[in-house]
């Protein structure tokens, strides 16, 4: 309420209209318009859009944005910038079925003459509502603002560019307001002027009749509201009557006295005051007592004879310099006779019916036996206004004098009462508001660092992220948003301490992955072994409905090249043919010349400077490689293609650097790795050799962990560890956990041992079997929480006690594997060496494989058949190059290759995933 002492009245029940505003402001320039003959020069208007309301829409400008099934209205603030009056029109385009008119609350019409620089300069606030209620997506409405000169008739003032004037109005209920006559005022966002001490409202309202005395005929007693002043510590309705009865200046005080007495319960309805000298804000003491005249600064204010104020019939009002006269044209200097208008003041307790409206005036009546008689913050009077204090306070306690209870409600800002005496008269009591804090990691707040809101409010920040960070967000604690360098936390019912970290400009290693390999692609045939070359292309699946990218294809489909032997180059043909061609003298003594290009290889001849007249050089890479005699050169060596999945993380106990190969993406974000021993072009990636368990003969001894034997059920008990987790287990011990590389690893990364079954006569098939045997069909997804093992439970069983273990079956038929097939080029299973192979070899030599001749066990378990043994999947040496295939569990020792998994926050430092530059992450004390 505008009161600077905190004193209001009224009916307690009541709730209260919180404004939430959104801005724009521009300046219009019109083109020129057409009248009668004449084109009249541009004509210039601001215009500033504010929302009342909860701030549903968004302004941009002159633009307004309002969301699918929504209302909202819009406050649209006009003024001229032109040194003459001027006509002008609000218009707007959309493109939607939006419903557009101006309220019946409107200060000022869409259409209307508004004055021009000047000393009385006005603006016109026209209230607009926005209706999208019955549309299922978004409206943007486009305003703009057409003047011409004050002779024109509007049909004279020209829309463009598909533009319509702004109609109505549309009838808006009143809400969140009490019945007391000064709440509705105060609440209306009508008027045309507001201060801390008066509440003009524009000069073409037509929501502000009322009847006084009431009467049948509705068109009788009427007055208009003028808005509200602050009168003796109290907020007052103001009315000028609407009648027009004859006085003369000699008569007017008698003649006032007379329409006074007139008037019905005006004890209990008019307030009793001298200040009628309102020739500002502010009303001063005058000789008038309970009953004036309007003034000339009320008359200018409202807007004059293009206001509500205008009549037919001439009268007076009152004016620093004396009594005036109000004609059809304006102020003038007053004649011995004129019209009567008076003006009272309503008490501030007087309660309404009725809409306002010509046809439905309101209706006044007493104040009620209970009375919201003051607001005090902290105990004491204020110069906020109610509005403000519930922005910024909240509400402590309501006292009432005379006993009764009364709690405040903050769910709908409403006032609840019990053990009710009346009369009563209350108080509320604002406290500090609630405090919300910020601070940030890796970034800056700008102050204020700490906000005070009220109930509900909103808390917003300026924020900065420091040099090596984005204005993006790692993690916060409060759920409020980002935008820019704003962050803003809403729906505030509690004081908190929050708080953001900004994410690093420097990629994590998940990122850097997905931006090196920038072609994602899905496969849905995993019937056969994939060769494509696919390089710089990662593959999307999903797990636990999230998604997830893979790497999937050959390391390299070249066959056996060139051989250089007795200067001759000597090459493979497809029909297995051999040529040879003699290098000229000629060829090589030209610099940097072209020895010989065959379809294989290009071999080139260094500088004379070098001293070497008779060999040729092989370009690899962008470095010139001797040639020796009798070595082989990959067919496409000049443009080998290999999958970018490289990383060397971690050493080992005798300090030697850790290699790996991405295998995918996790669902909890972190990179999955697998061993690839101390090199990239190592025969032995794997930590050692072992037995998946040490007995075949029972179903549970397919398990990672088992407990008792016997049954599935009893397996997943897990309470013991199989032999092969024994080993990854020591190995991670000694090594990784040695050299304290554990903080880098996920403990909610889901390693699967999928112990889901079918039985088929005295075979009891396990999941994998059936998904990549029979179905073709692999998955990432690990349905029983007994076979996700995990180190943390709130994503698997919580068994592990080191976050380590197997690659799957599954994994390996993403990656391009085939079950009883040849997949010597797979990536799995080929080092970085180059050349080789065609991609079919069944058979190639060790020194191209990962494991040379050794096989290596999978997590996935494959068949139990009854008495006998129990099976897991397993990837063949280089004797039956990458062959995907079952083996029983206790029948040899074959190779380990442990799977780890980087934590989703572990960054990129270096590398490009390349066997020459494998990527690096970023160590630092805490791993991230």
């Amino acid at each position: 309420m505008k009161n600077k002492k905190g004193m209001i009245y009224g009916v307690l029940l009541m709730t209260c209209l919180v404004i939430g505003l959104s801005y724009g402001a521009f300046i219009f320039s019109t083109d020129k318009y057409r009248s009668s003959e004449l084109l009249i020069s541009k004509l210039n208007y601001s215009i500033d859009i504010q929302e009342d309301g909860s701030s549903k829409s968004t302004i941009n400008g002159s633009s307004v944005t309002v969301p699918a099934s929504t209302k909202v209205y819009l406050n649209i603030t006009l003024t001229s910038v032109n040194e003459i009056d001027s006509k002008y029109t609000l218009a707007y385009k959309t493109s939607t079925n939006a419903k557009v008119e101006y309220s019946d609350r409107t200060p000022w019409n869409t259409q209307g003459i508004i004055k021009g620089i000047d000393s009385n300069t006005y603006s016109k606030k026209i209230r607009v509502v926005i209706d999208n209620t019955d549309i299922s997506t978004s409206s943007t409405v486009n305003f703009q603002v057409y003047g011409g000169y004050s002779f024109n008739s509007y049909a004279n003032i020209e829309l463009t560019d598909g533009y319509v004037s702004v109609s109505g109005p549309y009838t808006e209920v009143a809400t969140n307001i009490g019945n007391r006559l000064v709440d509705i005022i105060e609440s209306d966002t009508s008027c045309l002027t507001s201060t801390s001490n008066t509440c003009l409202y524009g000069g073409e309202n037509i929501k502000n009749y009322v009847q006084y005395p009431e009467n049948e005929d509705k068109t009788k007693n009427l007055w208009r509201i003028i808005g509200s002043y602050q009168i003796d510590d109290q907020t007052l309705p103001k009315l000028i009557s609407q009648s027009t009865t004859s006085t003369s200046t000699s008569t007017l005080t008698t003649d006032l006295t007379s329409f006074y007495n007139t008037l019905e319960d005006k004890e209990v309805l008019v307030q009793q005051t001298n200040k009628f000298n309102c020739f500002t804000s502010t009303c001063a003491e005058s000789t008038y007592n309970n009953i004036g005249l309007l003034t000339d600064y009320e008359y200018n204010q409202i807007g004059g004879v293009n206001s509500y104020l205008t009549s037919n019939e001439n009268y007076y009002i009152n004016s620093s310099s004396g009594i005036k006269e109000v004609t059809s044209s304006g102020i003038t200097n007053s004649s011995s006779t004129s019209g009567l208008k008076p003006t009272i003041y309503l008490q501030t307790g007087v309660q309404v019916t009725g809409s306002g409206t010509v046809s439905d005036p309101y209706i006044i009546s007493p104040a009620s036996d209970i009375n919201l008689v003051a607001y005090t913050l902290n105990g004491q009077a204020t110069d906020k206004t109610y509005a403000d204090l519930l922005k910024t306070n909240v509400v402590k306690n309501v006292i009432c004098k005379n006993g009764t209870t009364a709690t405040w409600d903050n769910t709908d800002f409403s006032i609840k009462l019990k053990n009710i005496h009346t009369p009563d008269y209350c108080t509320i009591d604002f406290g500090d508001g609630y405090s919300v804090s910020l601070t940030a990691t890796n970034g800056t707040i700008t102050a204020p660092t700490t906000v005070t809101t009220g109930y509900n409010g909103t808390a917003t920040f300026t924020v900065t992220p420091n040099d090596g960070y984005k204005s993006e967000l790692e993690s916060h604690t409060c759920g409020g948003t980002l935008s820019g360098n704003t962050y803003t936390i809403s729906n505030i019912t509690s004081g908190k301490s929050c708080s953001i970290t900004f994410k690093s400009s420097t990629p994590t290693l998940a990122e850097k992955v997905l931006e090196d390999n920038p072609t994602i692609s899905e496969r849905t045939d995993f019937s056969v072994s994939f060769t494509t070359n696919t390089a710089n292309t990662l593959y999307k699946a999903q797990e636990d409905n999230i998604d997830v990218y893979y790497f999937a294809g050959m390391e390299d489909n070249s066959e056996p090249g060139s051989c250089v032997y007795d200067n001759r180059i000597i090459y493979k043909s497809d029909a297995n043919q051999y040529y040879s061609n003699r290098i000229s003298e000629e060829a090589c003594s030209k610099q940097l010349e072209l020895c010989v290009k065959t379809d294989r290889a290009i071999i080139y001849k260094l500088s004379e400077n070098d001293n070497d007249t008779e060999n040729c050089y092989y370009l690899y890479s962008g470095t010139y490689v001797k040639v020796d005699k009798g070595t082989w050169i990959s067919a496409k060596d000049n443009t080998h293609a290999t999958i970018n999945n490289w990383v060397k993380f971690g050493k080992n106990a005798s300090n030697q650097d850790l290699y790996w190969r991405i295998i995918r993406t996790n669902s909890d974000g972190g990179v999955r790795l697998l061993y690839h021993g101390t090199s990239t072009t190592a025969t032995d990636a794997y930590i050692g050799e072992s037995r998946f368990n040490s007995s075949s003969k029972d179903i549970a001894y397919a398990s990672y962990m088992y407990g008792s034997l016997g049954s599935i059920p009893n397996a997943r008990e897990n309470t013991n560890n199989s032999t092969i987790k024994t080993t990854i287990d020591n190995w991670y011990t000694r090594n990784l956990e040695a050299k304290g590389y554990t903080k880098y690893l996920s403990t909610t990364a889901v390693y699967c041992n999928d112990r889901t079954y079918t039985v088929s006569g005295r075979n009891t098939y396990f999941g994998a079997r059936t998904r990549l045997e029979t179905n073709k069909t692999p998955s990432y997804d690990c349905a029983a929480k007994e076979d996700k093992f995990t180190v943390d439970t709130s994503t698997g069983n919580g068994k592990l006690t080191y976050p380590i273990a197997l690659m799957t079956a599954d994994e390996v038929s993403y990656a391009g594997g085939v079950y009883s097939s040849y997949n010597a080029n797979a990536w799995y299973f080929r080092n970085a060496k180059e050349g080789g192979f065609s991609e079919n070899t069944t058979h190639v030599e060790s020194s191209y494989s990962s494991t040379g001749m050794t096989s290596w066990y999978l997590m996935s378990p494959y068949r139990y058949f009854y008495g006998d043994n129990a099976d897991v999947f397993n990837v063949s040496g280089s004797l039956s190059p990458g062959y995907l295939r079952s083996t029983e569990v206790g029948s040899a020792a074959d190779g380990v290759r442990p799977v780890v998994s980087l934590k989703s926050c572990v960054r990129w430092k270096s590398g490009d995933g390349t066997a020459n530059a494998p990527y690096t992450i970023e160590e630092t004390t805490s791993g991230c």
